[in-house]
């Protein structure tokens, strides 16, 4: 499928009508040829067999990122492209896992997103991408998918400043995917409270996990 873009970010007073075809923004091609088929059909699968939201976002982020792999970052970065895709090749899912308000309205936020950190973590498939991009290792997605099945961890990591580093993301969904939600809460608030005086990128590997470890522990006394 021929990667395509829109020449201006879709408004949120025109999104209905651009879902319901009524509005057709003007695209601009990208020049890449992606196998997008595959992620539609794997959503499609899904949505038929009645996938819960967290299970069909846990399936779906590996074989996006996957899809998507070699494109520029320019591209990835472009609210234009995710607009394209969440409106039209992947519409079906979006509408699936956000159903829309009681007036019929459709979330704007998770169509089209902000761009802020928490904005593109809104969109519907740019917090799936990026959730699979800082945690994919070796081409194993198994940290990706416990990230994805705890939505308050993924929420609490990729609205925040711990995305930015793919080794903190990692070890995070890796110490707290299972703890429970009040304890990865205050965990996660001593880490924030310990990076005001650290700079993460100066830290090594074991640092990192240490730094995780200290915090978890201390979050456990407390609690």
């Amino acid at each position: 499928m021929e990667l395509l873009s829109y020449k201006d970010p879709v408004r949120p007073m025109d999104l209905s009508r651009v879902l319901s075809g009524d509005l057709q923004p003007p695209v601009s091609p990208t020049g890449l040829q992606k196998p997008l088929e595959d992620v539609v059909d794997k959503a499609a699968e899904a949505i038929d067999q009645g996938a819960q939201r967290t299970e069909i976002d846990a399936l779906l982020a590996p074989h996006l990122h996957m899809a998507l792999g070699g494109t520029p970052r320019r591209i990835l970065t472009d609210h234009r492209f995710w607009h394209w895709m969440t409106t039209s090749p992947l519409r079906d899912f979006v509408n699936y896992r956000w159903p829309r308000d009681g007036d019929g309205t459709p979330p704007d936020n998770r169509y089209l997103g902000r761009s802020t950190l928490n904005g593109f973590n809104r969109n519907g498939l740019t917090r799936l991408y990026w959730t699979a991009a800082a945690t994919v290792e070796f081409d194993d997605y198994a940290l990706t998918e416990k990230a994805l099945r705890n939505p308050d961890l993924q929420l609490q990591l990729f609205d925040r400043r711990f995305c930015i580093d793919d080794r903190l993301a990692r070890e995070c969904v890796r110490s707290l995917h299972d703890v429970g939600e009040a304890l990865h809460r205050r965990t996660l608030k001593l880490i924030r409270m310990r990076l005001c005086t650290l700079v993460v990128e100066s830290l090594g590997v074991t640092q990192v996990e240490e730094l995780i470890a200290d915090c978890l522990a201390l979050a456990s006394d407390t609690s």
